[in-house]
């Protein structure tokens, strides 16, 4: 039978396109929703995370029967249907106040009250020596021979974080952080590879003196990272490329691993989804499938993915390599058929030499159905 491959859909193209991360949110202890009153939604409990001194996010859990979301930051309402909010060019030092309730349009349902949060940037990293009484002209940047060091590097199966260190503090440099498999075949040009990479994101930042940066979007346990930082003044890369490798440790192994799943229709073709095992440190996998394809697959679930590796010509360690979880994880479904019933599943698993192994599988105790498009157009 045809399956619904959309999260090897997303591997492809994301090897088809070189794609790397850099941040995101913090998925450590994640606060379970507060209690619901039968017509008012529950008020969301907000919680700060990947604080720096310029840019905060602010998370909270799922609200049950809530479809959307309204925030307040800086005198301005917006609405969203995730769960979190990332706020970037923000001032050092400085408190900012966000707030944010629950919406439903049921008949009946009224809205959650206001929850507000208070977070405060840090100081900033780059502050000015004091001048001596009569100080010396500043030397000029010399990005052609500018290199780096690294400092306080903490790695675990979901996230990497550095402190960069450049030997010129005035000189502008940026970096990126991908797959080591990726840049294998560039090892002796790796300026080629980072255009390609820079030229596929749109742009990369660009810092200055010494910076801590943490990577948790699509780290994975077991896997080989590269870092690359190069001096870089917007278009052209200034110096040569510095690389450093490393890798994240593998995750356990856990029969009885539970979950909390959360799930929210998006549109015609879209659910978005929130998972959280009862075990930080342990595998397991996720998907989200048709009902038909579950019923076919639920004695065996793992055929599933032997199906799909054996339909697009992978191996199932490459599969796995990509798709199995630790920690949290957030995700958004796209690409799915309207007017159609989805089941949401997550199981502990093991990795196995170019196999897998599933435990009892955990099913999402809600309905999913994607609405029919009205506008007629398709994806």
């Amino acid at each position: 039978m045809t399956t619904n491959f959309s999260k090897t859909c997303a591997f492809l193209l994301a090897i088809m396109t070189l794609g790397y991360s850099l941040t995101s949110c913090d998925k450590d202890n994640p606060i379970p929703p507060e209690p619901e009153t039968a017509d008012t939604l529950a008020a969301p409990v907000l919680e700060s995370a990947n604080i720096s001194d310029s840019s905060f996010t602010v998370k909270w859990k799922a609200i049950g029967g809530a479809e959307e979301y309204i925030y307040l930051f800086s005198g301005e309402e917006n609405t969203i249907k995730e769960t979190f909010i990332d706020f970037k060019g923000l001032e050092a030092d400085t408190e900012y106040s966000v707030s944010v309730k629950a919406v439903s349009t049921a008949e009946g349902v009224t809205d959650s009250e206001w929850s507000e949060i208070i977070v405060k940037t840090l100081e900033s990293t780059n502050k000015e020596p004091e001048p001596d009484p009569d100080p010396d002209p500043e030397p000029e940047p010399d990005p052609e021979g500018l290199t780096f060091t690294i400092e306080d590097e903490v790695i675990t199966c979901t996230s990497i974080s550095f402190t960069f260190v450049p030997s010129d503090q005035t000189a502008d440099y940026s970096y990126i952080l991908t797959d080591t498999e990726t840049i294998e075949p560039y090892e002796g040009n790796l300026e080629e590879i980072v255009y390609a990479l820079i030229g596929y994101s749109g742009g990369a930042d660009i810092l200055r003196g010494t910076e801590s940066i943490i990577f948790e979007t699509n780290i994975r346990p077991g896997q080989q990272y590269s870092l690359m930082l190069f001096g870089y003044d917007g278009q052209e890369i200034t110096s040569d490329v510095f690389r450093h490798d490393v890798e994240t440790p593998e995750g356990e192994i856990n029969e009885n691993i539970t979950f909390e799943m959360y799930a929210n229709v998006l549109d015609s073709y879209s659910i978005f989804v929130e998972i959280y095992p009862s075990d930080n440190q342990a595998y397991y996998f996720f998907n989200l499938i048709t009902v038909e394809e579950y019923e076919y697959y639920k004695e065996d679930l793992a055929q599933y993915i032997r199906d799909v590796c054996a339909e697009v010509g992978i191996s199932i360690d490459t599969y796995m390599k990509h798709f199995a979880s630790v920690g949290p994880e957030y995700d958004t479904f796209d690409h799915l058929t309207p007017n159609t019933e989805y089941i949401l599943f997550a199981v502990g698993c093991e990795p196995l030499d170019n196999d897998v192994r599933f435990f009892t599988p955990q099913l999402y105790n809600g309905d999913l159905v994607t609405p029919s498009d009205s506008s007629g157009t398709s994806r």
